[in-house]
Formats: C-alpha cells, structure tokens, sequence
C-alpha cells in the first residue's frame, strides 16, 4: 500500500498509520512522506513508524518518474486526508491504474467515485479505513477492476484536453448569456447625435 504526500494533521497521515496496525502482518506500508508542518509533526511521525516495522518511510522529495513507479507497483494507494480542496493525488494515482481509497471530503468527492473507480470512508474514522482497505486487498481482481475504472474516468474527466474542452464550454456560455441579456440602461443620445450611456441609472 501505498501514501504520498505532506506530513500534515489535514492529510490524515495519523490516521492511516492507526488503521495500518490493524492490518494482516504481510500488509507493507510506504509513506512517501516529507515537509513537516512543524519539527514536533515531524518527530511524532518518526516515533510512530518506529513502532510499526511494517512501515516503510521515504522521508524524501522523489523526482516524478520515481513517485510514478510507486503509484505502478502499489497494489493499493491510500488518501486518508481530514480535508482536501481537490485532491490531486487520487488523480495521480487514478492515472497509473491503482486502485483508491480515500476520504470523503471536498474535492475528493468529485474524483473518486465509491465502488466504481475507489472506495470512500468517511474521514477520522480509522477503523472504517481498515476494514475498507482490507476489502480491497481481499479481492485483487475486484481491485483492479477499479483502477482500470479509474484511469478511464482521469482520462475521460480530467485530462489537459477535456480541461480545455470545458474551459471553452464555459466561456461559450458566457458570452451566450451576455449577448441574450438585453443592457439594463439603453443609451442615450446627446447633443450631434452621439451615444451616451447613462451610468448614473435612473433619477428618482
């Protein structure tokens, strides 16, 4: 299994590590895992791992092509953040074809889709993120059904090319709803015959 991301309370990271305890002894753990909010978050984390030897830390800033070999070769990728505005993560993982599971909180909602690209658990709950990230380890194939599900959906959903496609969408319709409003103060004419707008509105 598999986590990226900041060592932070709001990515959850504590949370998983209590859920990893639970698990079956052949479960390995990798945080990839650096850039502390604070020295204290930093040291509590050490200690934790430290009592969990199934864990395996990377306390390092990967280069891309080395965090994509990870997301490849998980046999499950985990987000157990307590908030998130979007969660791009997921998407990085979506992509690679592994299975999710995460948190439903703010923008992960919108990318993974419960029992269809992933499985959702509700945040802080680290006995429900057992128990769902022991479902997905029980049944493989159910498990790569999913990440096959999910690459299709970042591919469908968010890649640059549909981004841009429902970047135009919305601007089109803008410009559509401007042109079909009609001005709310009409011009005026001045003396010659030039156009003037009022922008005072209208006088009592």
């Amino acid at each position: 299994m598999l986590f990226v991301g900041r060592i932070s309370e709001q990515k959850g990271i504590f949370h998983l590590l209590e859920a990893a305890a639970s698990l079956p002894p052949d479960i390995q753990l990798v945080l990839c895992a650096t850039a502390p909010d604070t020295p204290e978050l930093g040291a509590r984390l050490a200690a934790a791992v430290a009592q969990l030897p199934r864990v395996r830390w990377l306390n390092a800033m990967l280069p891309p092509e080395d965090v994509v070999q990870l997301y490849s070769h998980a046999a499950l990728f985990v987000c157990p953040s307590v908030y998130e505005p979007f969660g791009l993560i997921n998407l990085e993982a979506m992509a690679c074809g592994t299975p999710v599971v995460a948190t439903a909180v703010g923008g992960i909602r919108e990318v993974v889709v419960h029992d269809e690209t992933g499985w959702l658990v509700p945040p802080a709950d680290p006995p429900a993120l057992a128990a769902a990230m022991r479902a997905a380890l029980a049944q493989p194939e159910r498990a790569a059904a999913l990440g096959r599900a999910g690459r299709r959906r970042v591919e469908s959903r968010f890649s640059w090319e549909r981004i841009a496609e429902l970047t135009l969408e919305v601007y089109r319709d803008a410009i559509a709803a401007h042109r079909s409003t009609p001005a709310r103060y009409p011009p005026t004419l001045l003396r010659g015959g030039s156009p003037h707008v009022d922008r005072q509105g209208p006088r009592a």
